[in-house]
C-alpha cells in the first residue's frame, strides 16, 4: 500500500512538474516574446529617433553655415571693391608688400593677393603672404574658370560660390598652403592689370559646426544612449572612390563627414553602391552589433551601429530572475523612452531656435520668414495681404558713430517699438543688417497704410543710445498680393521698389508699390 501511494504521489509529482514546466516554457515563452518585441521595438525607436535628430542638425547646420557665409561673402564684396578704389590706376609693379600688407590690416584680413595672367596660365604675383606668390591656378578646377571670366569682364557662372558684378568668392575651402579653411574672395573691374584677392579665416564657420552642429549631437547620443554604439554620415562618392587626396572642400570631399568611422564591414561599399535603406548583423570580439544604413540627401549616407548583445543578456537574466526582471526591465525601458523623447523635443528646440529666430532680436529671421510667406502663398489663395520692406533711416551713420554696440541696441530697441506697435498683428522678421519685414493680412490697401504710419508713429519719440537721445526714422515699401505679384520673388522686388523709391525721395514715410516705380528705379540707376 505505501508503494502503491509512494508511486501514486510519484506520478502526481511527474505530472505536476510536467504541468509546471508546460507552464514556465508558455509563460517563458510569451515574457520572451513581449519583452523582446518591446526591446527591438525600443531600439527602432531610438534609431528613428537619432536619425531624424542627426538629419534635423545637418539641414539647420547647413542653413546657419550658408547664412554666415554669405554674410561673410558681402562683406568680402564691399571690402574688394573698397580696395579697388585705393588701388585703382596702379600698375601691378608699382604695388608693395608692404603695401598690400597694409591693406590686410586696415582690413582686418588675412592676407591679400594680387592675380596676373601669365600665359595661359593665371597666377599669384605679389602677396601680403610670401608664401602666395606663384601659386598656379590652371589645375583648380572651376575656380580657373571663374578668373577667367573674371578677366573676361564677364559674370561669373561657376557651380560654386557668390558672384556680384566684377565679383566671385569661392566656397569655404582648405588652403593648399595651411591647413585651415578659407574664404577667399576676387574683384575684378577692368581698372587693374591685375584680380585683386582679398581673404579671411573661417575658422568662425567651422567653430559654430563643432560646437552645436551634428558632430555636437552624435557625441552626446553616442555618451547618453546605451545602445548605439556608432554613428557616421558619409559622402558617398569620395567613401566609394577610396580617394586619399587632400580635403579641399570639406562639405564636398571629406569620406566621413560627421561621426567617427566604426566597425568597418568588407561589405559596407556593397551597401552604400544600392543607394537604399538596409541593416546587418555582426559579431566584434565577441559581441553581438546591428549596422543600420539610412540614405540621406545630397549623396550622402547615415550610418548607425546598435549594440544589440545586451538584448541577449537581458533575455538570460529574465531566465534567473523571471518576475524580478521583467518589472525592472519594463521600468527601465518606460524611462529610456522617456528621457529620448524628452531630450529629442529639447534638442529640436534648440535647433529650431539657431535656424529660424534672429540671434540679436530675438524675433524670426530670414529663413523663418521666406517659409511663414509660402504658407501665406498655400493658405491665402483667395485673400488679400500686405509685404513691407522696413529699413532704418541713417543707420549706418549711428553705426558708425557710436559703435556696433550702440547699433545693436537700437535694433533690438527697433523690434521691441515693432513689435508693440504691431500688438501681435502680422508677422515681423529680420531679414539682415537694419531691414525688416511685415507680412500682414488685409481686407484693403487702407489697412496696410494705416499699419504702415502707426509704424511711423512709433518712431516719432527719441531712441536713447549710449546716455543720448537720437531721432530715428524709417522708410517703408508695401507690395500687395495678389495685386502685385503671386510669387514670393514678385512681392519681394516690388516691395523692395516701393522702399528704393522712398528712401530716395523722401524718407520717414512709406510707399506702396505701383508700375511705374519700376521705371523710376531704372532712370535712377538702379
Amino acid at each position: 500500500m505505501a508503494v502503491k501511494d509512494s508511486n501514486y504521489f510519484r506520478r502526481i509529482v511527474v505530472k505536476l512538474g510536467i504541468i509546471l514546466s508546460l507552464i514556465g516554457l508558455v509563460a517563458f515563452s510569451l515574457i520572451f516574446y513581449v519583452v523582446g518585441n518591446n526591446y527591438d521595438q525600443t531600439l527602432e525607436d531610438e534609431t528613428y529617433s537619432a536619425t531624424n535628430l542627426i538629419t534635423s542638425a545637418i539641414e539647420a547646420t547647413d542653413q546657419a553655415a550658408e547664412t554666415y557665409e554669405r554674410l561673410v561673402d558681402w562683406r568680402m564684396y564691399s571690402v574688394s571693391k573698397a580696395i579697388a578704389v585705393q588701388l585703382k590706376g596702379r600698375s601691378l609693379k608699382s604695388i608693395t608688400e608692404n603695401e598690400l600688407a597694409a591693406l590686410r590690416d586696415e582690413w582686418s584680413l588675412s592676407d591679400v593677393s594680387l592675380f596676373v595672367r601669365k600665359g595661359d596660365d593665371i597666377v599669384v604675383a605679389k602677396s601680403s603672404d610670401k608664401k602666395e606668390v606663384g601659386l598656379s591656378s590652371k589645375d583648380w578646377g572651376y575656380w580657373f574658370t571663374a578668373y577667367q571670366q573674371l578677366f573676361e569682364l564677364r559674370p561669373v557662372q561657376v557651380e560654386e560660390g557668390f558672384s556680384k558684378k566684377y565679383f566671385w568668392a569661392g566656397p569655404l575651402i582648405k588652403s593648399v598652403l595651411y591647413s585651415k579653411q578659407f574664404l577667399y574672395a576676387y574683384y575684378y573691374d577692368g581698372t587693374t592689370d591685375y584680380i585683386i584677392n582679398p581673404y579671411i579665416s573661417a575658422n568662425d564657420v567651422q567653430h559654430f559646426i563643432d560646437a552645436y552642429g551634428p558632430n555636437w549631437i552624435i557625441d552626446k547620443i553616442l555618451k547618453d544612449s546605451p545602445h548605439i554604439a556608432g554613428i557616421e554620415v558619409l559622402n558617398i562618392r569620395p567613401f566609394l572612390d577610396n580617394d586619399q587626396s587632400e580635403v579641399v572642400e570639406p562639405k564636398k570631399d571629406s569620406p566621413v563627414l560627421y561621426g567617427k568611422q566604426s566597425f568597418p564591414l568588407p561589405g559596407d561599399r556593397a551597401v552604400l553602391r544600392k543607394g537604399k535603406e538596409d541593416s546587418v548583423y555582426f559579431q566584434h570580439q565577441g559581441i553581438k552589433y546591428k549596422k543600420i544604413y539610412v540614405p540621406l540627401a545630397n549623396k550622402r549616407e547615415m550610418i548607425i551601429v546598435m549594440d544589440i548583445s545586451k538584448r541577449d543578456r537581458t533575455m538570460y537574466h529574465i531566465l534567473e530572475m523571471m518576475v524580478i526582471i521583467y518589472v525592472v526591465a519594463f521600468g527601465i525601458i518606460y524611462a529610456i523612452i522617456r528621457w529620448a523623447n524628452a531630450r529629442s523635443v529639447y534638442l529640436l528646440e534648440v535647433i529650431r531656435k539657431m535656424a529660424y529666430y534672429d540671434e540679436l532680436t530675438g524675433i524670426p529671421n530670414r529663413n523663418y520668414f521666406q517659409e511663414y510667406l509660402k504658407t501665406m502663398f498655400d493658405d491665402r489663395r483667395d485673400h488679400c495681404f500686405a509685404l513691407f520692406m522696413i529699413d532704418l533711416d541713417n543707420f549706418k551713420t549711428i553705426n558708425d558713430s557710436l559703435g556696433h554696440a550702440a547699433g545693436d541696441q537700437l535694433l533690438v530697441n527697433a523690434s521691441h517699438r515693432f513689435s508693440e506697435q504691431l500688438n501681435g498683428n502680422g508677422f515681423l522678421a529680420r531679414i539682415g543688417g537694419d531691414e525688416f519685414t511685415l507680412v500682414l493680412p488685409i481686407d484693403a490697401p487702407q489697412d496696410a497704410e494705416n499699419v504702415a504710419e502707426g509704424l511711423l508713429s512709433s518712431f516719432r519719440e527719441p531712441f536713447l543710445l549710449d546716455g543720448h537721445e537720437f531721432a530715428v526714422s524709417m522708410s517703408i515699401g508695401i507690395s500687395l498680393y495678389p495685386h502685385h505679384g503671386r510669387d514670393t520673388d514678385s512681392l519681394l522686388k516690388c516691395a523692395d521698389i516701393a522702399l528704393y523709391c522712398e528712401k530716395y525721395k523722401a524718407k520717414n514715410n512709406f510707399s506702396i508699390f505701383e508700375f511705374s516705380m519700376s521705371e523710376y528705379k531704372n532712370e535712377d540707376g538702379a
